[in-house]
């Protein structure tokens, strides 16, 4: 075979491996703002009917919380896995798990027709939910950039993080549609229907996924593997075991994911709360969202070129401190009332979080770790960032909204020092872009 030939076939190969990564990655923030945006508007009223709306409205966000403190197990599972027996299974799983339990939130029975079992039958699918969510990131994020050019590494992983917005702005867009219905049949049946729609986005994204080839540098690290064992026998290596071992990258990496998690969720389920409670209708926040979600797509892939030239710690810094100067007045003007106020809310909190510290993040953990241990050591460090610093996130926003009298700078000071304490960590990482993530 020419040597076009075989190029023509590894861009090929990479394109397919993007497109699954995307559509996944769609699907997983699709089922995510879903969820989310239920949590603010829809789930405490018909999931926690015997408490006050306040209360509901926190119970509701703790089991937001809930599927993110399953995270981490997710990680370590699929993350054991995945380092041991390949990518794309993992992946595979990840997605068919995902889908059935987003599905079947969109039948499931309210407090009215089943009582306590209601709530209970949420918090189960939620926690599925984010036990296949940890493996779909690790998994759609590490196999894009161990197939990527070793230049273009950031912007792989930039693409991937596209689908975080396009699931975003599908989501906001199904539900504002849905919104527009009147509201006894949006609480009685409109708001299911986009949870059914996400099987239909399962099957098209595993059709792909199904079609991709294995990760080249986990091919070669499990056939080094098996001529040293060959060689020399030994234990196979256990990826949970080992990257307790880099214990340093580990906690490094937890803690500079902490502030980015918790400013992401803040500004996207949290924010769509605020800009409702200030007076904006539920439908104009909800396209408002989505079209945040339009500029973050735009956003995304210069982003991670960016990265690439220049290094992931610089976009790090940079992103981080747009955060941290901008928490309070997006809250504020979240808040204002005023449609137009809002619409620049989202817009600078969705430029901060979603299309530059997010994507960066991902890339700069994904490269603390060797190959035999990377699906295991990302994917753990980061979803328990997620746990910590997205999933309890709008539980401690709304506990301090109920005792602040509307005053959004006590919840900022807290936005602000997770991000700070993000930017530490972040300095003590290692800047791997110009080395190679081949062992």
């Amino acid at each position: 075979m020419s040597t076009t030939a075989v190029q023509t076939d590894l861009e090929r190969a990479r394109r397919r491996v993007l497109t699954s990564g995307f559509m996944g990655s769609t699907v997983e923030f699709y089922d995510f703002i879903l969820y989310a945006t239920a949590s603010a508007v829809v789930f405490n009223r018909l999931f926690f009917t015997n408490l006050d709306p306040a209360l509901g409205t926190i119970a509701s966000f703790a089991t937001l919380a809930i599927g993110y403190l399953a995270r981490p197990v997710g990680g370590v599972l699929f993350g054991h896995f995945g380092d041991r027996f390949g990518r794309k299974r993992m992946l595979i799983i990840s997605l068919v798990v995902m889908g059935v339990a987003s599905t079947l939130i969109g039948v499931l029975p309210t407090q009215t027709m089943v009582g306590a079992l209601a709530p209970i039958l949420l918090i189960v699918l939620r926690i599925v939910q984010g036990l296949s969510m940890a493996g779909e990131w690790g998994g759609a994020t590490i196999m894009a950039m161990e197939h990527a050019d070793e230049r273009k590494r950031a912007t792989a992983s930039s693409v991937i993080s596209a689908g975080a917005p396009m699931g975003s702005l599908l989501a906001s867009g199904v539900l504002a549609l849905f919104s527009m219905l009147p509201a006894d049949q949006f609480l009685t049946w409109g708001w299911r229907v986009p949870f059914l729609l996400s099987a239909v986005m399962v099957a098209i994204a595993l059709w792909i996924r199904t079609r991709v080839n294995e990760s080249p540098l986990f091919l070669q690290a499990q056939a080094k593997a098996h001529d040293a064992a060959s060689a020399t026998p030994a234990r196979p290596v256990r990826p949970a075991r080992a990257v307790l071992k880099q214990w340093r990258s580990l906690v490094l990496t937890i803690v500079a994911g902490f502030g980015p998690h918790a400013h992401r969720t803040l500004m996207t389920a949290f924010l769509i709360s605020v800009g409702i409670a200030g007076g904006v209708s539920r439908a104009e926040v909800l396209w408002v969202s989505a079209a945040s979600g339009v500029l973050n797509i735009l956003l995304m892939v210069p982003v991670g070129r960016l990265v690439d030239r220049i290094g992931r710690k610089r976009v790090m810094y940079a992103g981080l401190a747009a955060a941290l100067v901008t928490a309070w007045p997006t809250f504020v003007l979240a808040a204002s009332g005023n449609v137009w106020f809002v619409l620049i809310a989202f817009f600078v909190a969705g430029a901060c979080g979603t299309s530059v510290l997010l994507p960066t993040l991902g890339t700069l953990i994904i490269e603390q770790f060797p190959t035999r241990t990377r699906y295991t050591g990302a994917s753990v460090g980061y979803q328990i960032a997620a746990s910590i610093g997205g999933g309890l996130a709008p539980v401690v926003a709304a506990a301090i909204m109920t005792t602040t009298d509307g005053d959004f700078l006590p919840l900022s000071l807290v936005v602000m020092a997770t991000l700070a304490l993000s930017w530490v960590a972040v300095v003590f990482l290692k800047e791997r872009s110009r080395h190679s993530i081949a062992e």
